[in-house]
């Protein structure tokens, strides 16, 4: 919808800062880029639009509109920018999604899933939220419904228990869990009308699936 505009950042932009103020006259531009094994994924084109938008955050205080076009004209670029590959790789994040539209699409999907027959009767006293690489499983001393959620205002995954996590673990040995995780929750973040799933555990492990075949990338 046009009238509910959504905004980005670059992640870590500190890391390409000179100066704390809005509008530095220049960013920092790290060696390690080199190295970086999302930036090598990347075409010759993408980097350029990716540096540029390192850029116009700069001037912009690290808060930019999600509008590719927007944003391809204000860094004078020729081709389409592709704002999903730059979140789904970790180089910017939403810091805001279309409410309306999340409850919308939401609403829609419960209907859907009144007609499912499929029940899940498993209850567990744990869960995890993945909302940062690395983090561990915490305790929840009440049980919780074992349907995985997304969490729209945490950006974060619900009721993902210690037995599920482990058995991802075990049948997708070349995947690093957590990091898929967080690629999935970005993906998400990035298609809100797309990534309401009647089912997001199926949604997961099909994820999970796709990167193990591809060697866990």
């Amino acid at each position: 919808m046009a009238d509910q505009k959504r905004w980005f950042k670059v992640v870590n932009f500190e890391k390409f800062q000179h100066y704390r103020h809005r509008n530095p006259p220049w960013i920092k531009l790290h060696e390690k880029i080199l190295i970086s094994y999302e930036f090598s994924r990347l075409s010759d084109r993408a980097k350029a639009h990716l540096i540029l938008i390192w850029v116009l955050a700069s001037k912009l205080d690290n808060r930019l509109p999600y509008d590719p076009d927007w944003i391809r004209d204000k860094i004078q670029a020729k081709d389409k920018v592709d704002l999903p590959q730059f979140i789904s790789l970790g180089f910017i994040e939403l810091i805001n999604t279309y409410p309306q539209l999340a409850s919308n699409t939401l609403d829609s999907c419960k209907q859907k899933c009144v007609t499912e027959t499929e029940t899940e009767t498993e209850t567990e006293t744990e869960k995890i939220l993945v909302s940062s690489i690395g983090e561990t499983p915490k305790p929840d001393s009440q049980k919780v419904n074992d349907k995985i959620s997304y969490n729209w205002e945490d950006f974060a995954w619900d009721n993902i228990s210690d037995d599920i996590f482990a058995r991802w673990q075990t049948s997708y040995p070349a995947c690093n869990v957590i990091d898929q995780l967080k690629r999935a929750a970005r993906w998400v973040e990035a298609n809100p009308a797309k990534g309401h799933k009647c089912d997001y555990k199926r949604f997961l492990t099909n994820w999970l699936t796709r990167a193990q075949e591809k060697g866990g990338k």
